[in-house]
């Protein structure tokens, strides 16, 4: 089992496993919605509930995070999307091996 220590969006140290939760990369986050153009209204969202130095300073951001899980489901809401709009978009962001 192959693990990686990063810092997540609320500051934590994330200790990552293979196995189990998944991690996203926030630039292919942010390629991908801008392309869907919600990128806009995203970064308002995180700025209006204080998170956006939180996501400037995050290297990833991970769905087992109670802010991204909270965040994940308030953007869903503003934008009118499905589940699975949603993991359409989550599934192509998973960060890569190297990080």
């Amino acid at each position: 089992m192959t693990t990686r220590t990063v810092a997540g969006i609320n500051g934590d140290i994330l200790t990552i496993t293979e196995q189990g939760t998944r991690v996203f990369s926030k630039f292919k986050l942010f390629c991908a919605i801008k392309q869907l153009g919600y990128w806009d209204k995203i970064k308002a969202w995180l700025e209006e509930n204080d998170l956006w130095d939180a996501f400037l300073l995050a290297q990833v951001v991970s769905e087992d995070n109670a802010q991204f899980s909270a965040g994940l489901k308030t953007v869903k809401e503003l934008l009118g999307m499905s589940d699975e709009d949603i993991e359409k978009i989550l599934s192509q962001c998973l960060t890569d091996e190297c990080i």
